[in-house]
């Protein structure tokens, strides 16, 4: 049996969402759907009539990578993923001792430069380049 994108809808449209607290007991379950929360990706506005919603949202996906890329290479702090436990990890996993933290007493610790991390004139120059950027006029949105 297909369902249709409607039909789908139906079935999900009163469950918690993923992100919610659930009930120990799905009304149904297991009789007439198997399904025990509704996605978060529902609130998107096209996610109802996606043809094929398995796939993974390639848009989102890609901005999510480049975005954890660019905070961790410009070191935006509370934004990047080179945290004191992921120094932690990479120094246990790929004994990398440059990345190691440096303990100066009384329990601080610090965190050395990576060499993947810009430094502020790097920093500088990347975002003055981008605030001079030019488009041609066509390129611009209306």
């Amino acid at each position: 049996m297909c369902l249709s994108d409607l039909d789908i809808w139906n079935r999900v449209a009163q469950l918690p969402l993923c992100t919610e607290l659930q009930e120990e007991n799905i009304p149904e379950y297991g009789i007439k759907h198997n399904w025990k929360k509704q996605s978060i990706f529902y609130r998107l506005p096209y996610w109802k009539t996606q043809l094929l919603r398995h796939n993974i949202d390639i848009m989102h996906t890609e901005r999510n990578v480049f975005m954890n890329m660019f905070d961790t290479v410009m070191d935006i702090k509370g934004k990047t993923r080179d945290t004191n436990k992921a120094r932690l990890d990479v120094v246990e996993i790929y004994n990398r001792k440059e990345l190691e933290l440096k303990d100066i007493g009384r329990g601080k610790l610090i965190k050395p430069k990576a060499a993947y991390a810009f430094t502020k004139s790097q920093r500088i120059s990347i975002l003055n380049g981008l605030k001079n950027l030019l488009f041609p006029m066509d390129m611009l949105p209306i």
